[in-house]
């Protein structure tokens, strides 16, 4: 935990959990190696694993992250701020909320997989040629 941080009751924090300047409701939970920053997080949220507030845009105004009350974020998310998770939203695993998510909503954004057959091989046959 870093400066600006207030916990509220029974909240629970998985391992390599930082949490920064940023308000955590009652009986919410951030599973392990997630990153909240300069957030506003409601009662009884879920936070999966590997979740991350983007909360810079490189200049020093941090933007804010507002998750309400109820809301599921899935595991390897990211919000990218400044955005509202509205009450009860579900985000998707690995999911990039770059637009505010109405209460009740799911958010969900991915590419599409695209497997391609053997280019293993021809990758790492070009990784370890001699250089000219």
């Amino acid at each position: 935990m870093r400066p600006g941080t207030t916990l509220g009751d029974e909240v629970r924090l998985g391992n390599y959990v930082e949490v920064k300047n940023s308000s955590v409701g009652d009986r919410s939970k951030i599973s392990h190696l997630s990153y909240v920053g300069d957030a506003e997080i409601g009662r009884d949220v879920n936070i999966g694993c590997g979740f991350v507030t983007c909360n810079s845009d490189g200049g020093p105004v941090k933007r804010r992250t507002v998750i309400e009350d109820g809301a599921f974020v899935g595991s390897a998310s990211q919000a990218v701020a400044p955005v509202r998770l509205g009450a009860g939203c579900f985000v998707a695993t690995g999911t990039t909320v770059t637009e505010d998510v109405p209460a009740g909503a799911m958010a969900i954004s991915r590419g599409r997989q695209t497997t391609k057959a053997g280019y293993a091989r021809k990758y790492a046959a070009r990784r370890t040629a001699p250089k000219p």
